[in-house]
């Protein structure tokens, strides 16, 4: 979430390598804890619900699609798909910590 900022900027000066680097490995990196932490919520195999999971399950999903988007609009060098992507993943960022109470 720290480095969305900093990623915005790189889109903006069109600092496509540091952009990149940003997609490929810090916000990849961002997908799998999201989801395993989702999955251990919802007990890991046994019955155990939690309601706000689903929303959690969500957000990480819907990050993982943006994440690939900019991957996608980086390789392009298309500034205003990337800047979309972005706000996309923050949003779902957002959402992913709102539901899991993870805002400190």
């Amino acid at each position: 979430n720290d480095a969305i900022p900093e990623a915005a900027a790189m889109i903006g000066e069109s600092n496509w390598e540091g952009a990149n680097e940003f997609a490929i490995k810090i916000a990849d990196d961002t997908i799998l804890p999201m989801k395993l932490y989702t999955s251990s919520l919802l007990g890991g195999g046994t019955n155990v619900k939690v309601a706000f999971a689903k929303d959690m399950q969500k957000a990480a999903d819907d990050f993982e699609k943006a994440q690939k988007k900019l991957v996608t609009a980086i390789k392009k060098k298309d500034q205003t798909g990337s800047s979309t992507a972005l706000e996309t993943m923050a949003s779902a960022l957002l959402t992913y910590r709102t539901a899991g109470r993870l805002l400190g």
